[in-house]
């Protein structure tokens, strides 16, 4: 799940990562357009996931979000993120080594 600012902007049902290994890169590809801003504004997301598998492969997890966020564009807002396991293990964590938000008029 995706949030910003305590809202959710983007979520996702199970996605199975068969035969990943902890030291293989994964990306995600979020895209978010604001329809409006301001106290009530409306934005829109849509995502991508890849991840490479333990056979040294690409594999593809994609989703979509077609339902509207509101989001309060004129106060300071938090991105966080959080990812849920198939089973709880203390080693369960992914890690964030790069991150880029870009913004576009």
């Amino acid at each position: 799940m995706i949030a910003l600012g305590g809202t959710t902007i983007h979520s996702t049902t199970y996605i199975d990562l068969d035969e990943i290994k902890s030291t293989f890169p994964w990306e995600l590809e979020m895209d978010w357009t604001f329809r409006s801003v301001g106290a009530t504004a409306a934005l829109r997301s849509n995502g991508q996931f890849t991840y490479n598998k333990s056979g040294g492969y690409n594999d593809f997890r994609g989703w979509s979000s077609n339902d509207s966020a509101t989001i309060d564009t004129t106060a300071s807002l938090s991105l966080t993120a959080t990812a849920q396991w198939n089973s709880a293990e203390h080693d369960n964590t992914f890690i964030v080594k790069q991150f880029v938000l870009t913004k576009t008029y």
